[in-house]
Parts: C-alpha cells; structure tokens; sequence
C-alpha cells in the first residue's frame, strides 16, 4: 500500500509517463515489422533522447521506453546518415506479403530524408544497423 500514493501522485501529473517526441522539428526514425509480426518504432531527439515503442502481432497495446543516450549521440546518427545516402536503385523492391515495412527517416531544417521497404533490403538493414551500433558506442 506504501506504493499507491506515489502511484497516484504520477497519474495525477503525468510526469511518470514518458513524453512523446515532438512530431514536428529534427528527429530521426527508425521502424520495422507489422501487423503480423509486431512493429518497433526508435525515435531519436536532437536532445539524445531514445524513445522506442514496440507493440505486438494484431494489436496497437505495447511498451514504451525512453532512454538518455550519451551526449552526441543523435548528432553521430544524423550525420552518419547524411553521409551515406542509399542510392533509388538499391531501394526497389517488390511487395512481400505478410512482411511489414522497414523504414528510416530523417527529418531536418528544410529537408527530409526517407527509405522504405516493403521486403528485406540488405542497404536498409546495413545502414539500421550501423546507426544502432553508434547508438550503442559502437
């Protein structure tokens, strides 16, 4: 019972809830999965704020996280991908059914970076995955 004040006391102002990136303003993205397989959904913040949703097959519920990264590390993420674009021709892909998407975004003062794939795309993957290894202070 000690713990229901404090409980009520964070519904109460919402401040135990983590707050949503701003939709608008310089953010990075990074998402894959679907209705079938769940999704997860990385959003980083110019202040090297993490915040990853993941939700399950069939169902919008799910679990949000936040997470303080070291300092630089959304700068690390955005100039890594400014720095290697994935050319259209490695882009294209078919539709795979039951698959989802996977997706990268960046979106910045005045311009807007974004790579979708409806199928497994080794650029999309290669370069998710090297933005989460600098994530990780790799």
């Amino acid at each position: 019972m000690r713990h229901l004040p404090a409980a009520s006391l964070c519904l109460a102002l919402q401040a135990c809830v983590p707050p949503e990136p701003p939709a608008d303003g310089e953010r990075i993205e990074l998402s894959s999965g679907g209705a079938f397989s769940g999704s997860t959904r990385l959003v980083l913040t110019p202040d090297d704020r993490a915040v990853t949703a993941i939700t399950g097959p069939f169902s919008d519920k799910g679990t949000r996280t936040v997470k303080q990264l070291r300092p630089g590390a959304f700068a690390a993420a955005r100039d890594h991908i400014l720095a290697h674009p994935i050319p259209k021709s490695q882009l294209k892909t078919g539709i795979c059914e039951d698959y989802g998407a996977d997706s990268i975004l960046y979106t910045g003062p005045g311009r807007e970076i974004r790579y979708v794939a409806t199928c497994p795309n080794p650029a999309i993957a290669a370069l998710d995955g090297q933005i989460r290894a600098l994530l990780s202070g790799g």
